[in-house]
């Protein structure tokens, strides 16, 4: 019996390294975003089935409840493990975002897998733990039904004429929020905010990729005020390697007013210093304002292929 059990924990020891080391080594880097939401999702579900293995491989017969904080805190700690060891891998990252789904996901599946002597109490604590689960999801739900109704509406890449149209751009030191100012086609624009500083940066990663046999890439940008603003945009494929010259970095200045600007996608595959861009995997598009000395409000709409 002793020998039966000690191989089981060392069964559940194994099983336990494999699960760390696939969320350290599986990355795909397809460049979807709601791929990479899913991933981050997938978090609950790993780490959930790693607090269960744990508690099996630490059950000594004491105390139920001592040993599922045991197994959390340890579930936890491996998780802190993983994060921190994607501080030294290429495109991997520390997020704290993946940490607190492991906390979930460890909290819930204990939750869920636990003997309970009351019905009642048993049924409640699983439903709620389960509801936990499902809400952890909710970013990868937003970003999945923003790439579905980008694919529907492609060449648009843009129109903020739905809430969740916001939810792909990221934000570094700048905010973006939905608007009924100012929108050059139909009720609705985005409201950028450009702030002080070195670089005040919006970016896109959620659209399709494949933008052969389109000419132009254009959009519309109302400036309000009376000044001019000079502001660049982004562009870079799958392919980039994070150097300055290997994207497309186009200076735009912006006069008050509406602007209506438009780019040939041929200066775009050119820009790399090095290689042609990949029209077939365009991956990112950024519009950013360097030393900006105030902030600076500008009305984004209608980002589209033509």
């Amino acid at each position: 019996m002793k020998v039966s059990k000690k191989r089981n924990k060392v069964f559940f020891a194994i099983i336990i390294c494999l699960l760390i080391a696939f969320v350290l080594l599986f990355n795909p880097n397809t460049g979807s975003w709601s791929l990479k939401e899913l991933m981050d999702f997938g978090h609950v579900f790993l780490f959930g089935l790693i607090a269960i293995l744990v508690l099996k491989l630490i059950d000594r017969g004491q105390g139920l409840s001592g040993n599922r904080v045991k197994a959390w805190v340890i579930t936890m700690f491996l998780g802190g493990f993983v994060e921190v060891v994607q501080l030294g891998m290429k495109d991997r990252f520390f997020e704290f975002s993946d940490l607190m789904n492991d906390a979930i996901g460890a909290f819930a599946f204990l939750a869920i897998f636990s003997v309970y002597s009351k019905p009642l109490r048993a049924f409640t604590v699983r439903i709620l733990s389960v509801v936990l689960i499902l809400s952890a999801g909710i970013p990868f739900y937003i970003v999945f039904f923003d790439e579905a109704y980008a694919r529907l509406n492609f060449p648009l890449v843009n129109s903020f004429e739905k809430p969740f149209e916001i939810s792909l751009w990221q934000k570094d030191n700048a905010g973006i929020v939905r608007s009924q100012k100012f929108p050059a086609e139909g009720s609705c624009s985005a409201l950028v905010s450009f702030l002080p500083g070195e670089y005040s940066t919006i970016c896109k990663e959620g659209f399709v990729h494949d933008w052969r046999g389109y000419k132009t890439f254009s959009a519309d940008i109302y400036l309000p005020g009376d000044s001019d603003l000079r502001i660049t945009l982004r562009i870079n494929d799958k392919m980039h390697d994070n150097e300055f010259s290997d994207r497309f970095n186009g200076r735009i200045l912006l006069k008050p007013g509406l602007n209506h600007i438009s780019i040939n996608l041929d200066d775009i595959r050119k820009s790399p210093a090095k290689r042609q861009m990949d029209m077939s995997d365009v991956t990112r598009i950024c519009f950013f304002a360097a030393g900006l000395s105030k902030p600076e409000t500008v009305y984004l709409d209608n980002i589209r292929l033509e």
